[in-house]
């Protein structure tokens, strides 16, 4: 059996995951979720944690620019206390600049996301001192992936934490242009409220993050690596399974956490996803 960890998006994901997880019990290893949501709903998150067994990590924004540094450094602050008090495990950085700015923070675990780049075990070597986990990047197909695993566990005292995301939408792009703000629509609400249509019609959801006023566009399908699972079982031992729930109802929610707590036998798999790059890769 796969062990898993759990990220939301907003609000509305993380309350559709509370309410999920009273239906099919869940064990993940960490949860995921941004600060807004854990300074909103601290003691509900806390609970859930509990009752998943899992691990906190507050996931930072997907972008820090220079005026949002004095908010940035209010939000690492309110997190040291946090650590200190044993309520929050770890941070999830999402930019180079977050790796920067914590790079001297010895008692928070980190983790990098898939964004930073660690495609190779030259750019893990170079930023391991730094962290005590990855997110395996998802522009890798699984044998990219594997060789790359197979570099770094040449030296197992540096690998730390894995992590693959095997199923949820994957980001597309983040702007400081505010969607909703320039249809009149602010109401500084942060998480998903709209979506955008393309020239294919494909519909193409966005979250608001409004303390740092930026908004994250992700893909129209999800990622779901179920139908790709013998060749995830392949990268070897030690990788935590990630879990990522943005626009999902709360019923698709917890179809998707008995479909993957099942190996596959019960729930119901996505009815429209994509692989992304795993078999086919980038090119």
């Amino acid at each position: 059996m796969s062990e898993f960890s759990v990220e939301v998006r907003d609000a509305k994901a993380f309350r559709n995951l509370v309410s999920s997880i009273k239906n099919v019990p869940f064990v993940a290893k960490r949860l995921f979720l941004p600060l807004f949501v854990y300074r909103e709903d601290r003691e509900d998150v806390l609970l859930l944690c509990r009752q998943m067994e899992a691990q906190l990590f507050i996931a930072l924004p997907d972008m820090i620019r220079e005026k949002d540094r004095t908010a940035f450094l209010e939000d690492l602050e309110f997190l040291r206390a946090e650590v200190r008090e044993k309520r929050v495990f770890g941070v999830l950085e999402r930019c180079m600049e977050e790796y920067a700015l914590l790079a001297e923070e010895a008692n928070m675990v980190r983790i990098t996301d898939g964004a930073l780049y660690q495609v190779n075990h030259r750019a893990f070597s170079l930023m391991a001192e730094g962290e005590d986990g990855i997110t395996l990047s998802s522009e890798l197909t699984w044998y990219e992936e594997k060789a790359f695993l197979d570099q770094i566990r040449k030296d197992p005292e540096k690998v730390g934490i894995l992590e693959l995301p095997v199923y949820g939408r994957g980001m597309l792009m983040v702007t400081a242009n505010c969607i909703r703000n320039s249809n009149g629509k602010c109401d500084h609400v942060p998480g998903f409220s709209q979506e955008l249509i393309d020239r294919k019609s494909q519909r193409i959801p966005f979250m608001t993050h409004c303390r740092y006023c930026q908004n994250i566009l992700f893909n129209a399908k999800p990622l779901s690596l179920h139908n790709k699972w013998e060749q995830v079982g392949k990268l070897g031992e030690g990788i935590t399974c990630r879990i990522t729930f943005t626009t999902e109802s709360a019923e698709e929610t917890e179809n998707i956490l008995l479909f993957y707590a099942s190996a596959f036998t019960k729930g119901v798999e996505p009815d429209s996803y994509t692989t992304g790059h795993f078999i086919k890769g980038v090119l």
